[in-house]
């Protein structure tokens, strides 16, 4: 469960992105360009990331719910139309192969329920369903807009945050974390 000095970084995280794309034309910054194709997808797709998963690497993945609640917003988040005070709904959840055991991805994301159908909001919160398949099946004309792709050398990792956008309208931001040992890439 994290602490609430994480939760508030990770808000903060999200009150420095750009309102669109800051990359290149292919979408990988060039300090991220010799990472393995696979990867380079995964950071740069607007589709489910446990689907693709599971097609590179034969199994099921599974989402697991690590924490998930209402919280206060300690910052604006201009990108969803959240001010400071406002209340969001945060979740952290892993993406972990079912036969395997391997965490392929973790990500953590804000919800402004207030921007949204009520329905769609409580099928987008439900623990056991990954958004990216809510979305495929419940928000026809959803769209994904990557915001910023980066690296960090102190994790090994590289992550991507995204604004879900719901019939035009900003209303979720994702941060997707992939661990480059787990997908054979360095950053080096």
């Amino acid at each position: 469960m994290p602490k609430q000095s994480d939760i508030d970084r990770n808000l903060a995280t999200l009150a420095s992105l750009p309102a669109t794309r800051e990359e290149s034309a292919s979408g990988i910054p060039a300090d991220c360009r010799n990472l393995t194709p696979l990867l380079k997808a995964l950071l740069v797709a607007d589709g489910t990331v446990t689907v693709q998963l599971a097609a590179a690497f034969d199994e099921r993945i599974g989402v697991a719910a690590v924490f998930q609640r209402s919280v206060e917003s300690t910052v604006d988040i201009p990108i969803i139309g959240v001010a400071t005070g406002d209340n969001v709904f945060y979740r952290q959840v892993e993406l972990i192969g079912t036969e395997s055991g391997d965490t392929y991805a973790t990500a953590w994301s804000v919800l402004n329920g207030a921007n949204m159908d009520p329905l769609l909001f409580e099928k987008l919160i439900d623990e056991e369903l990954g958004m990216g398949e809510v979305l495929r099946n419940s928000a026809r004309g959803s769209f994904r807009e990557v915001l910023r792709i980066a690296r960090d050398t102190g994790t090994n990792s590289v992550t991507r945050s995204y604004a879900v956008f719901l019939e035009r309208t900003p209303c979720i931001v994702i941060n997707e974390t992939f661990p480059l040992e787990r997908f054979g890439a360095s950053l080096d």
